[in-house]
């Protein structure tokens, strides 16, 4: 029986980027997912300029539009418009985007197997085992990448690191004269959604628009999302609609990335941005690390416990100001935003951390401001 180098669980882009720099260094991949692609994926696809940076490949083929800046309002009323010396990243629809990465993972030498959910999971000493309904699988690792309710998650008993919200999102028909009034700008709107935003993002052929909240119930969210877009004038486009949704999970404290030889990546190991909602970068990065700390692991250069201190200072560390910084804006969200959003200097570092070009501590950081 083969035993591969690493199983990943889960072709999202966690899982995918993991494959693709697992792949690329020789190591023999095997990608499992539950589905078939290309599969729909409920997800705003928001992705930030940094996230572009990872790979050694030109992600452009995936981008629908080019961002140059957002606006920021208050129950769709104060609009408050930034823009960048650049380009701050793109949209792209995640059913496109985590084709193609598997895609590339498959051409490194990844082998896809679709359609096959992992059920079981055991690991001693010397190797794991991931179970199918079909057949077990050995492995010398295992990265499970599986989601924000991750079974791999459950399987090691890490679930309780981290917290589950929600995300709602209707993609709408919009004609070319709307879709143009919204231009290459994401829109987040406040004051309507719970410890949450609501936000329109631009898309080739339509617009993409929804409502993310970090509260442990969720069953306000599709009231909000319609309350939001009637005052955008976008009812009868949501009428038209559907409306999907998926979970969004974020640590609370750091650890809980991995047990034995299986590590966990992307929102599996609540790597999302609790600030912003945002994270395909996360995962993309969460993806490559978990793939470097397997390569020196099966190297004999280090053991793959490392790979929580490569999560903490590479991720986490800024994840926690993010962490911090949403909960001054969920308890005084009123405030915040004429504090904060409002002021144009700080909108603008703002700006700067959501690409990449500043960390969240940055922030509060008054040197170069002006």
């Amino acid at each position: 029986m083969k035993i591969y180098d690493a199983i990943v669980v889960g072709a999202g882009p966690a899982g995918a980027a993991a494959a693709y720099f697992l792949a690329r260094a020789g190591r023999s991949v095997l990608l499992l997912e539950k589905r078939a692609f290309p599969r729909p994926k409920s997800c705003a696809g928001g992705l930030p300029r940094k996230a572009a940076q990872i790979f050694d490949f030109d992600l452009s083929p995936c981008f629908e539009v080019a961002v140059k800046g957002a606006v920021f309002s208050w129950l769709s009323s104060e609009r408050r418009y930034q823009e960048g010396d650049r380009v701050l990243g793109w949209v792209t629809r995640r059913e496109v985007f985590d084709e193609f990465l598997v895609r590339r993972a498959g051409a490194a030498g990844a082998v896809l197997q679709e359609r096959t959910e992992a059920i079981g999971l055991v690991q001693d000493r010397e190797r794991a085992v991931v179970y199918t309904e079909r057949e077990s699988l050995p492995a010398r690792s295992v990265v499970g990448a599986d989601g924000a309710r991750s079974p791999v998650a459950r399987m090691l008993s890490l679930k309780a690191f981290k917290r589950v919200g929600f995300g709602l999102e209707a993609r709408l028909p919009v004609s070319e004269r709307v879709r143009k009034d919204y231009g290459s700008y994401l829109y987040f709107d406040f004051g309507g959604v719970p410890r949450g935003y609501a936000w329109i993002f631009p898309r080739r052929d339509h617009l993409c628009a929804g409502g993310a909240s970090y509260s442990p119930s969720h069953f306000f969210l599709k009231n909000e999302l319609r309350s939001f877009l009637e005052r955008e004038g976008l009812s009868a486009e949501l009428a038209a609609a559907r409306v999907t949704g998926a979970p969004i999970s974020f640590s609370v404290w750091p650890g809980g990335w991995g047990r034995g030889r299986v590590l966990l990546a992307g929102d599996a190991a609540g790597l999302t941005d609790r600030l912003t909602g945002e994270g395909i970068y996360q995962a993309l990065k969460s993806g490559e690390l978990a793939a470097c700390a397997i390569n020196r692991f099966l190297a004999g250069e280090a053991p793959l416990r490392d790979y929580s201190g490569m999560v903490r200072k590479n991720l986490w560390e800024n994840l926690a100001w993010a962490w911090l910084f949403s909960r001054l804006l969920n308890r005084l969200p009123r405030w915040a935003f004429r504090k904060v959003i409002s002021d144009p200097r700080r909108a603008r570092k703002g700006m700067e951390v959501a690409t990449g070009a500043m960390d969240y501590r940055d922030l509060l950081v008054k040197k170069g401001e002006g």
